[in-house]
């Protein structure tokens, strides 16, 4: 198991990291999309010249005047809150009929949300605002994760807020483009290389703590009759100076599993090609965790 910087700079781009996007499969048509660094494994996107993203934002704002979400670097709807006002909604509205609208927002403007396959929208969620009187006022659908190939890709739900005359607000995209590469690394080397690793952070007294992994770490993940441990293999985008790097990781949850039980303490990001350790996540406050 390599131990490289990787690991150090996921630790220290956890806060970025999560703004990380998806990938619909489809490659968009128009010649002003955010397009890739490179054709090779990581799939990058690079931020846009200024004048580029600025035509780009100017392009967006003209096609879609009610929605108050901006673009980010990369000529995708950001992540940034805006504050949408919302025109109120029709007692009599119908929940299927309000995410179709947002499905056809996110597909016709597939050139600023990554979105090119309907079938990735799946709802997960609804959430209704109303009015100090009562009268409904806008209603918040929250899409799943985009699935490319099988794979899960990591902080890719979209959220789309809708009132009586369409889509007001919009945060989260799918990337169009992602390399799923030949997969080089088998969950036991991988958990055997993980032995011994030690995972540091501070806590709220500023003191380095460690947890030292071991054989019986492992206790958060599920196993299957072909492997003696099996790890989900996902897309996690990683934003680097480079810019976004869209890699294929095995996701490993590990635990002081006889102390604590089976709930993950951390999970570890590890690339499927070349076993790098590329992100480390806690998954837990220093208060009670």
């Amino acid at each position: 198991m390599k131990s490289t910087n990787a690991t150090k700079v996921g630790y220290l781009t956890i806060a970025i990291a999560v703004f990380a996007v998806s990938c619909s499969g489809n490659s968009p048509t128009n010649s002003q999309n955010p397009l890739p660094t490179k054709q090779t494994y990581p799939f990058t996107y690079a931020p846009l010249a200024q004048d580029s993203l600025t035509a780009l934002k100017d392009v967006f704002l003209a096609s879609n005047p009610d929605v108050c979400s901006g673009l980010n670097a990369f000529g995708f709807i950001g992540t940034t809150p805006c504050l949408a006002q919302g025109r109120g909604v029709s007692a009599d509205f119908k929940s299927d009929i309000v995410s179709d609208e947002a499905r056809d927002f996110l597909t016709k403007n597939s050139q600023f949300t990554g979105v090119g396959d309907i079938s990735n929208l799946e709802v997960i969620s609804m959430r209704v605002k109303r009015f100090d009187n009562g009268d409904l006022k806008d209603l918040s659908i929250t899409f799943g994760a985009q699935i490319l190939e099988g794979l899960r890709v990591y902080h890719s739900a979209i959220q789309v807020t809708v009132d009586s005359l369409g889509p007001i607000y919009v945060r989260g995209n799918h990337y169009p483009d992602v390399i799923i590469p030949l997969t080089k690394t088998k969950p036991d080397d991988i958990k055997e290389g993980l032995i011994d690793h030690k995972i540091t952070w501070n806590d709220l007294g500023g003191i380095q703590r460690e947890f030292i992994i071991d054989d019986d770490s492992f206790c958060a993940n599920p196993t299957d009759s072909n492997s003696s441990i099996e790890f989900e293999k996902v897309v996690f985008p990683f934003q680097t100076a480079q810019g976004i790097e869209l890699y294929v990781t095995w996701k490993i949850d590990v635990d002081r599993c006889g102390e604590m039980g089976n709930s993950s303490k951390w999970t570890l990001y590890v690339d499927v090609v070349s076993g790098e350790i590329m992100f480390t996540s806690r998954n837990f406050s220093e208060i009670g965790g």
